[in-house]
């Protein structure tokens, strides 16, 4: 929580010094955030959930790129699409925390629109020379692709460290998930649902820590790695518990059910000949029978008094305390035949 306090007081500060938009400076580049954004970033910073991450999220934090997009993917469930020059990068405190899982699943949902792969995310140090922790694609022949996990420790390691490579199908123009799961000294491949691989491992360290300037690309490598990738991306996402990884087909079956609620027709079921003759007698029934109603009230008109009277509703003269309310004129005279209608009449 430290660390989210620390960032959220130091773009404060930056913030302080612009009007509509700010500039966020740290080792490895210049970033330039719309205010809209920096309040969508804030938010990021304050609520976002460590036990789940969804790189994909990455792509809403940043200016429009003209060479990303969107898509459908399978079952028409959103996704984003990279052309050949996309560079999305964020500052990775945005999503990750600074010590990373020490055992974690990734779940990816692609479909590659060229044979040459590439890194389909990279957390790289802030002078772009070392993958911390990133997932590459790479063409091994005309029919199999590599699938790469990068884990480097950046106190240590001059150049990227590979974790584990798995050799694959090509699955280019195929909508496609993986997951990798990593689990003490062990990481297991899903490919399609199915349990593809799993190989034993030596990690250092055990639990990544990254470098506060490290920046989060997706869908490229950086400046100086590089290797973009150019397809469709549904889903990206990291999580704490490596078990996820078992149940990728479940949590997209969820997704898509998710997805598509709501948009089902209701069944329309049809009528047999005894129902319908049955609604077109009550139709024809209430066409031609008569209605009657009975006749209006006509209230009589309200008695005529003189102008030097004034009328009160018998329920007015009960609330009257003072003395003002008399009998007014002889059991002959108007006034008093008025008086009976249930009305109390007094000189004004």
């Amino acid at each position: 929580m430290h660390w989210k306090i620390y960032l959220l007081a130091e773009l404060m500060v930056t913030v302080s010094y612009a009007n509509e938009d700010f500039n966020y400076a740290f080792p490895g580049g210049l970033y330039t955030y719309g205010s809209c954004t920096f309040l969508y970033l804030i938010l990021l910073i304050t609520s976002h959930d460590e036990k789940e991450v969804d790189l994909l999220k990455a792509i809403k934090t940043t200016v429009t790129d003209p060479n990303v997009y969107q898509s459908k993917g399978l079952d028409n469930i959103p996704s984003f699409g990279f052309r050949k020059g996309a560079q999305i990068v964020v500052p990775y405190r945005f999503f990750l925390p600074k010590k990373f899982f020490r055992d974690f699943a990734i779940l990816v949902t692609l479909k590659p629109n060229d044979d040459q792969g590439g890194n389909l995310f990279a957390l790289n140090n802030p002078f772009d020379t070392l993958t911390e922790l990133g997932v590459s694609l790479e063409a091994h022949d005309a029919s199999k692709t590599n699938i790469t996990l990068f884990y480097s420790d950046h106190r240590k390691d001059t150049a990227s460290r590979v974790l584990a490579s798995f050799l694959v199908n090509r699955f280019t123009g195929k909508w496609t998930s993986f997951a990798l799961k990593v689990q003490g000294n062990e990481i297991s491949l899903y490919f399609n649902c199915n349990l593809r691989e799993k190989v034993t491992i030596q990690r250092r360290p055990k639990q990544l820590q990254f470098d506060d300037a490290s920046k989060l690309y997706i869908a490229y490598g950086g400046a100086i790695l590089q290797r973009s990738y150019v397809g469709e991306i549904q889903e990206m996402k990291i999580f704490a518990d490596p078990n996820v990884a078992d149940t990728q087909c479940d949590i997209e079956a969820t997704d898509r059910q998710l997805s598509s609620s709501g948009d089902e027709e209701l069944p329309i079921v049809p009528l047999d000949e005894d129902s319908a003759n049955e609604i077109v007698d009550t139709n024809e029934r209430n066409n031609f029978e008569e209605v009657i109603s009975p006749p209006p009230v006509i209230s009589p008109p309200p008695p005529d008094f003189p102008q030097d009277v004034r009328v009160l509703l018998e329920a007015a003269r009960d609330d009257r305390t003072d003395n003002l309310i008399l009998p007014w004129g002889t059991p002959t005279s108007p006034l008093e035949q008025k008086s009976r209608l249930g009305y109390t009449v007094m000189q004004i």
